[in-house]
C-alpha cells in the first residue's frame, strides 16, 4: 500500500449532532438550537443556529448577528500541524479585502482552532481509535450551491470573475510568503495527477482504466516534463496561490438573477498555476451542465463565460489557455479515480460518488479530442471572444 493510500485510510471522525451541539457549548459558549449535518468529503460539517451565552470573548461580542454558523471538524490528517491555522490566515486576509469568504470565530479561550480527542475508524475493518481532530467555527454565508441551479452565462462569468479576484489576491499576498503553508502534496492538487496510477485499479472497467492512464501519460508529457526540469508548457504557466477546489458545492450564488455570493473550503489552497483553478471551474460546471442536459456539449455553455470572467481579473496568456482541455480532462480523471478509491474505503458516504455520472462527459472530451487537445484549447479561446454566439 502506498503512502497516499494509507492517508485515505484516515477518514472522517464519528461525530453525532448531539456531540456537535456539545462542542459548540464547550468551545464557543454557543447554544445551538438547531444542528444540521452538511455533506462533506472527509470532514464533518454542521450548520448550527442559536445564540451565544453571555459575552466571554472578543469574538462573541462582535458576533451577535447572524446567529448561524458552520461547525467544522477536520479529518485527523488535516488536523496535524498548523495547516488549518494557515488557511484561517488566508480567509482573514481575503475577508479584510472585501472578498466574499467566511470569517473564523474565536473560541472562549481566544484560539481560532481547537483540537479535540474524537473517535475515528482506524481502517475499513471497523476498528476504532481516538485521534485529535481540529475544530473550527465559521460564519455562515447565505446562498445556494452553484450545482443546485440552472447555469447561465452571466452567472458563470460572475463566478469566474470572483475566483480570479481571489486567486489574484492570494498570489499577491501569499505566493512568496514562507509562512503560508500550503497543500502542494495534497492528492487533489493537479500537481499530484501522476499519482493516479496508484489508484486506477479501483476504477471499474478496463476501458475507463485505460482512459485514465492515457490522460496521466499525456499530463506527464505535456505538464510535468522530464525529471528535474520544467516542461515547455509549465515554463509558460503563471505561478499562483490558488483556491484549489472551486467545485459546484464550494461556490455559492444568490439573488435574482443569481450571481456569485461566496466561496467555501480552503483545505486545498496551495501554490501551483493560475490556469489550474480555471480548469477546475470548467470541469465542475461542465459536470453540472451535463447532468442538466446530457444531449448537448456542456463546454459550449460553460467555457466562454468562465474564460472571460477569470481572465478579466487574473490575466493569462494564450499559451496557457490552449492547455485547458488537457487540464480539464486530468481533473475529471482525478475526481473520478480518487472518488472510486475513497468510496471503496468508505462505502456509506455517497457524497464520494458525486461526480461518478460524469464518465460520459470525460469520454466525450478525451476520446473525441485527445489527438487535438491544443487545437480544441484554441477553439475554446475563440469562443470566449464571441460571447453572444454562445449564450
Amino acid at each position: 500500500m502506498t503512502e497516499e493510500q494509507q492517508h485515505f485510510e484516515i477518514i472522517r471522525p464519528l461525530v453525532t449532532r448531539e456531540q456537535a451541539v456539545k462542542l459548540c457549548q464547550e468551545l464557543y459558549n454557543f447554544n445551538a438550537v438547531t444542528c444540521k449535518e452538511l455533506v462533506s468529503y472527509d470532514d464533518r460539517n454542521f450548520l448550527v443556529t442559536g445564540n451565544f451565552i453571555g459575552n466571554t470573548s472578543d469574538s462573541v461580542e462582535t458576533a451577535q448577528e447572524p446567529h448561524s454558523f458552520v461547525l467544522k471538524i477536520a479529518n485527523s490528517l488535516e488536523s496535524q500541524g498548523d495547516i488549518l491555522e494557515q488557511q484561517c490566515r488566508l480567509m482573514q486576509s481575503l475577508s479584510e479585502a472585501g472578498l466574499k469568504v467566511q470569517s473564523v470565530m474565536k473560541t472562549v479561550s481566544g484560539t481560532i482552532v481547537d483540537k479535540k480527542l474524537l473517535t475515528t475508524p482506524a481502517d475499513s475493518s471497523g476498528r476504532m481509535v481516538d485521534r485529535r481532530h481540529a475544530v473550527r467555527m465559521l460564519t455562515y454565508l447565505p446562498g445556494v450551491p452553484l450545482g443546485e441551479l440552472p447555469l447561465t452565462a452571466d452567472m458563470l462569468e460572475s463566478v469566474a470573475k470572483e475566483i480570479g479576484r481571489v486567486d489574484w489576491h492570494l498570489t499577491r499576498h501569499f505566493l512568496t510568503d514562507p509562512g503560508a503553508n500550503a497543500a502542494e502534496l495534497n492528492l487533489w492538487s493537479l500537481l499530484s495527477a501522476p499519482k493516479l496510477v496508484d489508484f486506477v485499479q479501483y476504477v471499474h472497467g478496463e476501458a475507463r482504466q485505460r482512459m485514465v492512464r492515457e490522460i496521466v501519460a499525456q499530463f506527464n508529457s505535456v505538464v510535468v516534463g522530464a525529471a528535474g526540469a520544467k516542461s515547455e508548457a509549465t515554463a509558460q504557466f503563471t505561478k499562483a496561490f490558488i483556491h484549489g477546489d472551486p467545485n459546484e458545492s464550494n461556490i455559492l450564488v444568490d439573488g435574482n438573477p443569481p450571481v456569485f455570493s461566496g466561496l467555501l473550503d480552503w483545505q486545498d489552497s496551495h501554490r501551483a498555476y493560475a490556469v489550474f483553478d480555471l480548469a477546475l471551474l470548467i470541469m465542475y460546471t461542465s459536470f453540472v451542465q451535463a447532468k442538466t442536459d446530457p444531449t448537448v456539449d456542456p463546454f459550449r455553455l460553460v467555457v466562454p463565460p468562465l474564460i472571460r470572467g477569470y481572465t478579466s481579473e487574473f490575466k493569462l496568456a494564450e499559451s496557457e489557455l490552449r492547455h485547458l482541455p488537457l487540464l480539464v480532462a486530468t481533473r475529471f480523471a482525478q475526481s473520478l479515480t480518487l472518488g472510486a478509491y475513497s468510496y471503496a474505503r468508505d462505502p456509506g458516504n455517497d457524497y464520494l460518488l458525486t461526480t461518478a455520472c460524469s464518465w460520459s462527459t470525460l469520454d466525450r472530451l478525451w476520446n473525441g479530442h485527445k489527438n487535438r487537445l491544443e487545437q480544441l484549447g484554441c477553439e475554446w479561446l475563440e469562443m470566449s471572444r464571441a460571447p453572444e454566439q454562445y449564450k
